[in-house]
């Protein structure tokens, strides 16, 4: 798979990423390492300087003896106590700095014992001047155990110093060869970083070229574009001032409804059916402008297309604040920003609907009043005809049919009569 410029150049960074990445762990690994180490060399300077100080301060302390049973000076007892204190606090210190290695701990304490062995040997001398005086003083110095204390102490010390020293050699070691090793991988940081921004020069400088040549051929295609966009836009604009012009001019009246039911665009004769001003519509919701209106069946429909997005039809009449109604034929359709509402004004052909309907209705009463009114009289005609064709008719009966057929005839007349004036009138009326 042929790998694009920007997928190299992606993984690249990554590889140089993940390298960074291990040099800098790898680094921070060495420092560590290097400040762990430090720590152990300094602790083992503070083990020795600690145990030197002990040596000293065991040497002053057994002078300082001596010196006080010779010159029974007091303020050398109280060198020789503060001393003694300084000796045991320096002595806790060193047991808690060798605390982390057994055997050197060990010989710590035996060096402890030896030192304390060697304060309670000069509290004696002290305490055997201060009650038989000098010559029952030298008679203690003379069994030798002050020397031996001192050889012991000093073998003791010489075992913790030379052990330290080992320990401290192999620290010093350990530091110097970390070091060697944080100078090494400096020096090849420096070169990857040198080499990283070497190599991101040539790709900028790549990218930079190749970007010029794109700008360049992006500026052409701009420019061609921009004249046909013009050119386009001039069309469009023709076109769209022409379907302005048929929209504002139609004989339907044509509104836009925005979703937040507010006046988008009315033509004309939109305007013209609402009876107010386009600026008095524009912006303002119907439901502010016609409140009466909001539980009528329009408005249901009207919201039934706006949720559905769904063509409604339906004729509808609409009374005006003025109190006139005028009928209208509205055709509803879903738009996305809204609806599209057709209006056309069928008040006339509602208003001939309704007389041909009232002209139907006045026929049927014509011929309700024929087959009420006039039937029943011409039916007595017909039956008193049929019995005067019987020869069985008296003269008494004659009579008596002779004036039923009159009357019959009289309401015929009176209702025929009716009817031509109901007939005059419904035609003045028409």
């Amino acid at each position: 798979m042929r790998l694009s410029f920007t997928q190299k150049l992606l993984l690249f960074y990554a590889a140089i990423m993940v390298a960074l990445s291990i040099m800098a762990y790898t680094a921070y690994r060495n420092t560590r390492e290097n400040t762990d180490n430090n720590e152990w060399v300094n602790h083992s300077y503070n083990v020795l300087r600690k145990l030197t100080r002990v040596r000293a301060l065991s040497k002053d302390n057994a002078l300082h003896c001596g010196y006080y049973v010779v010159t029974n000076d007091k303020q050398l007892l109280q060198n020789i106590h503060d001393e003694k204190d300084t000796i045991h606090r320096t002595l806790a210190e060193l047991v808690a700095l060798t605390a982390d290695n057994p055997a050197q701990l060990a010989r710590v304490e035996s060096f402890k014992t030896s030192v304390e062995q060697g304060i309670n040997y000069t509290d004696k001398m002290i305490a055997a001047y201060q009650t038989g005086g000098v010559q029952a003083a030298m008679q203690l110095y003379a069994m030798g155990e002050s020397g031996r204390l001192n050889y012991t102490i000093r073998d003791k010390a010489a075992a913790i110093e030379d052990t330290e020293r080992a320990l401290l050699n192999k620290r010093r070691a350990l530091f110097n060869e970390g070091a060697a090793q944080f100078a090494q991988l400096t020096s090849l940081l420096i070169v990857c970083a040198a080499l990283i921004v070497t190599l991101m020069f040539v790709i900028t400088y790549r990218q930079m070229r190749l970007r010029m040549q794109a700008e360049a051929a992006v500026k052409d295609m701009n420019n061609w574009l921009e004249q046909r966009v013009k050119e386009k836009t001039e069309t469009l604009r023709h076109q769209s001032e022409r379907y302005r012009h048929l929209m504002d001019n139609m004989i339907e009246g044509l509104q836009i409804v925005g979703r937040d039911w507010k006046y988008i665009y009315l033509n004309d004769e939109a305007v013209r059916q609402s009876k107010m001003t386009r600026e008095q519509l524009i912006g303002f919701s119907i439901y502010d402008l016609y409140p009466d209106y909001q539980n009528s069946d329009l408005y249901r429909v009207l919201e039934q297309c706006m949720e559905t997005r769904k063509h409604a039809r339906l004729d509808t009449d609409f009374t005006y604040p003025d109190g006139s109604t005028t009928y209208y034929d509205l055709s509803i359709e879903p738009i996305e920003d809204g609806i599209l509402i057709l209006s056309m004004d069928i008040s006339e052909r509602k208003a001939r609907e309704l007389d041909r309907q009232r002209r139907i209705d006045d026929a049927k009463e014509i011929l309700n009043k024929i087959s009420h009114d006039i039937r029943q009289p011409v039916s007595s005609i017909v039956g008193v005809s049929n019995l005067l064709d019987s020869d069985m008719v008296s003269e008494h009966d004659l009579k008596t049919v002779s004036s039923y057929m009159k009357e019959s005839v009289q309401r015929l007349d009176q209702h025929t009569r009716e009817l031509t004036d109901y007939v005059t009138q419904l035609r003045k009326e028409g």
